[in-house]
Formats: structure tokens, sequence, C-alpha cells
């Protein structure tokens, strides 16, 4: 080329120019003839295939329009396979399209899982017999159960839909399919690390994954101690939120190694950078003029309730605490009337955040532009067919023509919900005719409130019970013939069992007399059997209580009185000859001359009064809070029976050393004394410990002053204590272990156990918890206790103490 002349160069030039369009013409020849042909039956028509490609009669031919025409018939959806061809013809080609349906699928073959059921696996596979075979669908398929195979701790098994292509009949149009898996061992956490961890211990950070566990004792009941993929994730996501509020804001999850000890055993390595701690540096608010600085920072009362901003200078930064403060903000405007826009109010409160890495300050600022005052116009309830509008009404904390006050309308929202009538509740602000008012309008969605309940259950005290139960948590008792609506609670509970029979029917009306004052009306039957060492004998007690209950200032503290009458009958059981007041036999057994003197009627009159503090946080497991009870009664004319009884009552809870563990204290202790000439307080009303509920490592009601044949009678006074700490396995399982102490002692406000008996009788145990999914979670309790200090009646081996109920819905 260095010897080329410039016309030379000219000439190739041009030439380089011509060629490709020359060999282009020369490489296009035009379509003759377009054919189709079909393998199998035909799923289309002719035109229909047409109408879908680019190709056409006399125009020229590519391949890569072929191609197009290919991936646009299959995009379709009623293609398996397409074929196209181009014979040379005389003016051009023949291009003919060779096309197969998709079969009909005939069968799912699944092969190779042991670990799971084929039941299981199925509820994942979306391809259907009879429907067209569709091999993207059985991918998927594949897919969706080597996930469920994963998130059971299975990570490396291995599932597929192509190992074992489709078997296609092409004559018939059918086809069948097969997934297969290779199902691997769980392998199992021994260990998990945070490498470069130094803002909390590893320990610390173990705690904070919910999913993600090491293998332990009971980890073949929890299901933990295996890599679950959805469970890990969201212990990632949980693990920065974790970081983040402790104030390190650049946290970030580096790497995940997995360090495979054998092919079983694993050690989780979680790589992370913690980065430095954030501290808030500057707290700028502006526009505020209703509010001083001060009261942000230092704190204030907003209609008597204490409000401030967590987040002041110095304080580490937590995004959480961040978005209370902005809502503390909101709120105490909102208490005042001055509403948000997401509350059709003209208050706007801005917040921002801006770190400074450099110092690892946060500073913050809160622009806020106060707008008008709001007062409340109307009330407006929507979504309450059943529930009459005063029921929701008197559970309000603002009324009309009040200020629009947004923390007294989450409050009455909260009580709203509290009266368990509502499957949601909604509390909206709402533009009126009169400038500066709002509408609160409220929408309910109503729920079931009643329900028809059966059921059986077994306990070491009261042996084999049969229940059924009707309650209806909003009735009505002026409103026949569907009796709901008042906001009242009816309860009719029937259980009859080996020992016991016992009937009850309990009313409540919530709002007596237009004002927050509870009534409430028991009537009963009750007959309970005992078989005592050397007599059996029965108690019926027939009657009914009337009470009234208020709040005492505070949501927390109650007080209650009542009133009783009721007929209680002694007698013994079927099968014993009592010749003599105190002697009787029953084969080589006698009957205690001390529970024969007790037989008879007594007609009772009760007058009784009780204190009640509740803080609990939970009514079903609390961790936080107390319950606390004081309660009198006193016997008198026109009854029987002349005693006064006092017993206080008090159970504190709290969080244990671990996530979900519960620590209980209980104490109890209690008097009976009779008085106007009475002699002695009635077998009956005298207490007893020793059971399920007491002291669990003796028999039922056995622990006391006993008679010369070793009966237990009872005593007046007595004290007992318990402390249990409780430890869940999984959700509805927990384990405890257990102290109870205590004692019965025979004489009122004395603690003399009597000769040849101990000061208190104790036992130490431990438990199992299970709430069963049925009947509103059901309890099922066993207990083994083994007695410590004791009487010298009293077994030194330990006792089972059972009890187990479940309840169905319809």
């Amino acid at each position: 080329m260095k010897n080329s002349s410039p016309l030379a160069l000219l000439i190739w030039l041009c030439l380089a120019a011509w060629l490709p369009p020359a060999l282009a013409q020369v490489a296009a020849p035009l379509v003759h003839k377009i054919s189709i042909r079909y393998v199998g039956p035909p799923p289309v028509s002719d035109d229909f295939i047409r109408a879908n490609i680019r190709t056409k009669v006399g125009e020229p031919f590519s391949r890569a329009g072929a191609d197009q025409d290919t991936e646009a018939l299959y995009l379709t959806g009623y293609f398996f396979k397409i074929q196209v061809t181009a014979d040379d013809a005389a003016g051009g080609v023949d291009v003919t399209y060779i096309v197969q349906g998709k079969p009909i699928l005939t069968d799912i073959k699944i092969v190779g899982n042991k670990k799971m059921s084929l039941k299981k696996i199925k509820k994942k596979i979306t391809s259907k017999v009879g429907q067209p075979l569709d091999e993207r669908k059985l991918f998927d398929d594949a897919q969706a159960i080597k996930e469920m195979y994963e998130k059971a701790g299975y990570q490396k098994t291995t599932v597929s839909s192509t190992e074992q292509p489709p078997v296609v009949d092409e004559a018939a149009g059918r086809g069948a399919a097969a997934i297969v898996i290779h199902e691997a061992p769980k392998i199992k956490i021994k260990d998990i690390v945070f490498v470069n961890a130094t803002a909390a211990t590893h320990k610390q950070l173990r705690k904070v994954l919910k999913n993600t566990r090491r293998r332990w004792m009971f980890s073949w009941l929890t299901g933990s101690g295996v890599l679950k993929a959805d469970g890990f994730e969201e212990d990632k996501d949980t693990l920065m939120e974790y970081y983040q509020n402790k104030g390190y804001i650049d946290y970030a999850l580096q790497d995940v190694k997995f360090d495979y000890i054998n092919p079983k055993w694993m050690v989780l390595r979680m790589v992370v950078s913690e980065g430095r701690q954030y501290k808030v540096g500057t707290v700028d608010i502006k526009g505020n003029k209703l509010f001083t600085t001060n009261d942000f920072i230092k704190g204030t009362k907003v209609n008597k309730i204490p409000m401030r901003l967590k987040l002041v200078p110095g304080a580490i930064f937590k995004p959480s605490e961040f978005n209370d403060d902005t809502q503390t903000l909101r709120d105490m405007y909102g208490a005042k009337g001055y509403l948000d826009q997401e509350n059709h109010g003209t208050t706007i409160i801005n917040a921002s955040h801006e770190a400074n890495p450099s110092t690892g300050t946060m500073d913050l600022s809160y622009d806020i532009q106060e707008g008008e005052k709001c007062y409340i116009e109307k009330i407006i309830i929507k979504g309450n067919v059943k529930t009459k509008d005063r029921v929701l009404r008197r559970e309000l904390a603002v009324f009309p023509g009040e200020v629009y006050d947004m923390v007294r309308v989450k409050l009455s929202k909260q009580k709203l919900e509290g009266l368990d009538y509502f499957g949601k509740v909604d509390t909206q602000a709402q533009d009126s005719d009169v400038p500066n008012h709002k509408d609160l309008v409220i929408g309910v969605e109503e729920k079931s409130t009643g329900n028809f309940t059966i059921g059986a259950g077994f306990s070491s005290s009261e042996s084999i019970v049969g229940m059924v139960e009707i309650r209806q948590g909003n009735f009505d008792l002026f409103n026949p013939p569907t009796f709901t609506g008042a906001g009242q609670k009816l309860q009719l509970r029937i259980s009859i069992g080996t020992l016991l029979q016992d009937y009850d029917l309990n009313f409540i009306e919530p709002f007596f007399l237009g004002k927050r004052l509870k009534f409430g009306v028991d009537l009963f039957h009750r007959q309970v059997y005992y078989n005592a060492l050397h007599s059996d004998y029965n108690e019926t007690f027939d009657g009914g209580t009337v009470s009234l209950t208020k709040e005492l200032g505070s949501q927390f503290l109650k007080g209650t009185v009542s009133y009783t009458l009721q007929n209680v009958h002694l007698g013994i059981s079927d099968g014993y000859v009592l010749p003599s007041p105190t002697t009787a036999t029953n084969g080589s057994s006698l009957v205690s001359p001390n529970i024969t003197d007790e037989r008879g009627s007594y007609f009772e009159s009760k007058v009784g009064v009780a204190l009640e503090y509740d803080t609990r946080n939970n009514g079903r497991l609390p961790n936080a809070g107390q319950n606390t009870t004081l309660s009198a009664q006193v016997a008198a004319p026109p009854g029987d029976t002349d005693f006064y009884k006092l017993e206080l009552r008090t159970g504190w809870f709290f969080k244990g050393f671990a996530t979900n563990h519960v620590l209980e204290i209980d104490g109890r202790a209690g008097v009976v004394s009779p008085w106007n000439g009475a002699s002695r307080v009635p077998i009956f009303e005298r207490w007893f410990l020793g059971g399920m509920s007491t002291l669990r490592g003796y028999r039922y009601e056995t622990v006391g002053p006993l008679d010369s044949l070793g009966e237990a009678l009872g005593g007046d006074t007595y004290w007992f204590a318990t402390a249990e700490y409780s430890i869940p396995i999984i959700s509805i399982i927990r384990y405890a272990i257990f102290y109870d102490i205590g004692d019965v002692y025979p004489s009122s406000f004395s603690f003399n156990p009597g000769p040849g008996r101990q000061i208190f009788n104790d036992d130490v145990g431990l438990g199992l918890r299970i709430v069963l999914p049925i009947g509103g979670g059901t309890p099922l309790r066993l207990d083994y206790g083994v007695p410590i200090v004791h009487d010298p009646n009293a077994s030194k081996y330990g006792r089972f103490q059972f009890s187990v109920g479940y309840t169905r819905d319809f």
C-alpha cells in the first residue's frame, strides 16, 4: 500500500462503498410463497399465523425477519415449537412455518421428594393437568418448590423440570412432565459470628436475629437452628434497624460467609461495617409561636399530658426516635386544635436531618408553619349497623363545640377498639360549613360479637369436665329478637363432669343509669364432689350476686360493692350409712366426725367490697405491671352464717433476662373469722391450699389443719406466695420453673400451725404451658412439683398437676 497511487486508493474506497449493498441485493431473494405446516392438532388458523408475522409474499426474505416472526408467534402463547425453512424456488424462495401447538398436559410426576410431602409440593405447582403444557411455567414451579425447601432449611436442594424433558405425543397433541428434586440435608447452624462488631457483643447481636438462631436442645421442636432464606433476609433488615437505632447510621452488612464445618454443620459469619456512632448536634426549630423552643426541649404539659422531644443535643441519634419526635410535635399542636394537612388542617411541620460525617453529629431541623385553630362541629358515626350510636358516643373523649384535640381523638379511637365490637375503627377530620370547624367522622366495621362454644377438659382437681358456653359481648336485653347493640354482656356457661356440675348466668351493663358504672348480675348453681381421705361429701351452692363497679379517678383503680344471697348444702355422698353423727362405715373407712357435723343447709347473706389496681400490659401473658386486689366480705342476718373475711391478692410481672421471658411473682393472704356470737366458720368458707393453683407439690386442698382421721378441714388464716419464670420454646409453648410456699392455720389472725406441723409448706418444680390454637387460645398446663419442707402427713414425693381444656367456636 505504500506504493499505491491516489487514484488506486480512490478506486478502493468506491468499491468498499458499493460492495455491501450489492451483496445484500444478491442475498435477499423475494418471497415466492408462504406455507404453514402443523405438527399435531392445529392450535390456531392459518390467518392467525399470517397476521402475526412480518414476512410477506413479494418482499425480500431475511433470516433476521424470520427470527422476529418466531419470537412474535411464541409470545402469543399458543405454540410449543416453531421452525422456519426457506427453499429456493423460481424467482425467489418458498418459506414454510412448521408449528406445533402446546400439547395438553396429561400428567406431572414429582420425583425424589422424601423430606416434603406430596401435598405441600403440589400447592406450589401452578401447571395444571388438562391445560396447555408451558415450559416456562414448569420452570417457575420448580423454582417455587426450591424456595420452599430453602425456607425449611434444606439450602442445597436442587429442583429441575428440565432433567427429564416433557414427553410429548406430537400426533395426539398431548404431553407429560416431571419435576425432579435432589434433596440435600438440613445444614445446622453451629454458631453465628459477627466479624468486626464492637458496638455490641455477639450475644446481644444474636438476640436481635429473630429467625436465624444457633442449634439448641429444643430446636427439634421449634424448627430453629437452620438457615431459612426468607427469615434470614428479614433478620438482615432487623440487624440494620438495631444498629441505626444505636446511632450507627452508616452501618452496612458487607458480606455473609457460610463456613461449612461438615456436610451437616456450618458457622454463619456476618461481616459488618459499623461506622461511627452519630449524636444529635443542633436542633433548629423555626416558626413556633404557640410553644417556646424550651417547651419542646425541656418538656411541657399539653392538656395535662407531659410532652417533650427525645432527641436533644448530645443524645444518640435514632431514626425511630426522630419519627417519634416529629409525631410529638404534631400531637402537641394537634392537642391545641392546630391540625396538620393530613387531618385537613393548615398547620405544616417539616422535619429533616443532615449528617456531618466529620464530626459524627446529626443536625435536626423542624420548620413549623402554624395554621388556624380548629373546633369540632359535629361527630358523625358511620358503619354501625347493629351497635347503637350511644354505645360509641359514651366512649368518646371529645365532644362537639370543643377544641379539635387530636390526642383525645386518638384516645377515643383506642377506646372504641378496646370494645372488641369492631374489626376496624377509623377517625377523620372533614371540612364543615363553619369556618375553623371540622366534623369528626368515625367509621367502624362491625364484627361478630357472639359465639357458641363446646368443649371438654380434664384437671387434677375436677377430673373430666364437659362444657357448653353461649356468649354475646354486645348484648341488648331490650332488643328482641336479635338482642344485640347496647354494649351489654351476657354469658351462659354449663360445665358437667364426674366431680363437678356448674351452671352460671352472668349479665353486665357497663353504663348503668347512663353513668360510667358497671352493674353485674350473676346467677349460679354449683355442685362439687370431694373424694376426701375417709369421707366422700359434696357441696351445693344455689344463689346469685349483684354488683356495682366504678373507676376511682383512674382507669387502673376500680372499686366494687356486691351483695350475695345463696343457699349452701353440705351432704354425705350416696353409699355412706350414718348410724350416728360421729361414726359411719363404708367398708372399713370411718367418716370424719368434723365433716358430718357440718352436714345440713345454710342460707347466706353476704356484703362484699373490693379495691382492684391493675396496670398489666396484657391480659393473657403480661410482662409488665401488676394486679392487686383487696377484698372484704361480711356474712350477717338474714343469713344463717356470721363471719367476716379479708383477703389481699397481688401479682407482679417483669420482663426476664431474654426476649419473651416472663417472671411472675404472686402473693396472697387472707383471714376469716366468726362474729356476732358465732362459734365457727363453715367449712365451705375456710381457706385451703394444695393443687394446681396453689402448692403444686401437694394433693388438692390437703395442706392445713387436719382432724384425727387425717382429713383436711381448712383454716381461718392463710398465706401463699409463688415465683414462676417462663421461657418460650415456640410461640405457643413455654416451659416454666416455679417455687411455691405457704400454709393454712386453724385460728384467725394467728400463724400458729398447731402441734406436729411445719410453720410453712413449700415446693419447687417444672412446668409446661401450651396455648392451643383453638377456642381463642385455651391453655394446657402440666406441672411437676416436689415438696421441700412439708407436714408429716404430706408425701415427700413429687406430684403431677394437670389441667387441659379445649373449646371450639361455631
